[in-house]
């Protein structure tokens, strides 16, 4: 019976050391010695809360994963995780941006990390999301929908030189799904705005967001769309979506948006 019970708490311990199926350790950071990898996730596009100087919080956006960590060892803590991660990671050359009781948050250039430890040190657990917007797909279709819905829709598919309102070729195919848009829906009346991140002076940006906004007017009027169903409007940097210090923030800010005319 003694040997029974002996191989039966064997066999278990032997189990729990196995990683969960399917899951890996990030590439860019090691686990802590004697921890089992019992869960992971993978998401194509997802959003992660992360903590930031003066315990405010921050929401990234982007392809998203997460693993979690345990250990039957006792007398670690907490503290102890987050300070080996916080060492392996400005080791790696990361930045630290916030790290505080139990809590860590770093990145490297558009990829974020957050690793959250239990008080006691028998878990925790690694999120990376790395900043990216969705890849946005545009057709005649979701053009109507998102109207239809919300009223506006902000596009980055249509875009320009840079400093100048010369729409790039690779524009072609959005502002091809524009003009379908309004040829299927005679009476829909387009306010074209145009936006820019806060690189340069506010008064040139201003000019250019506006020079930008009459370049996608001209395109869709030089295809026929009568130019009283059209209004070009420049907003320049006043109308940020997200945050201009990062450049992921200033590539979002950088866009045309459509907006249903009264």
């Amino acid at each position: 019976m003694r040997l029974l019970l002996a191989f039966l708490a064997s066999s278990i311990a032997f189990l729990h050391a196995q990683d969960a199926e399917g899951c890996k350790d990030p590439e860019f950071l090691k686990r802590m010695p004697g921890y089992t990898l019992i869960e992971c996730e993978n998401k194509e596009f997802e959003a992660l809360e992360l903590l930031m100087p003066g315990e405010t919080s921050q929401r990234i956006e982007g392809q998203w994963a997460r693993v979690m960590y345990q250990t039957d060892k006792t007398g670690g803590s907490g503290l102890q995780i987050r300070r080996n991660i916080e060492n392996a990671l400005r080791m790696a050359k990361w930045t630290i941006v916030f790290s505080l009781n139990n809590d860590l948050t770093a990145r490297s250039g558009p990829r974020w990390v957050r690793v959250l430890a239990g008080g006691d040190g028998d878990a925790y657990q690694v999120w990376t999301v790395l900043d990216k917007p969705m890849e946005q797909v545009v057709t005649a279709s979701t053009l109507s929908e998102k109207l239809e819905a919300d009223g506006r829709i902000p596009i980055w598919g249509i875009q320009f030189d840079t400093g100048k309102a010369v729409l790039k070729p690779e524009s072609t195919k959005v502002l091809e799904e524009v003009l379908a848009l309004l040829q299927s829906s005679a009476g829909l009346k387009l306010i074209v705005e145009g936006h820019t991140d806060n690189v340069g002076q506010p008064a040139a940006n201003l000019t250019l967001s506006q020079q930008r906004a009459d370049a996608v007017v001209a395109w869709l009027v030089g295809k026929g769309v009568a130019k009283d169903r059209l209004t070009g409007r420049g907003f320049g940097q006043t109308r940020p979506l997200d945050d201009n210090s990062l450049e992921e923030g200033r590539a979002k800010n950088r866009r045309v948006e459509l907006a249903k005319a009264p």
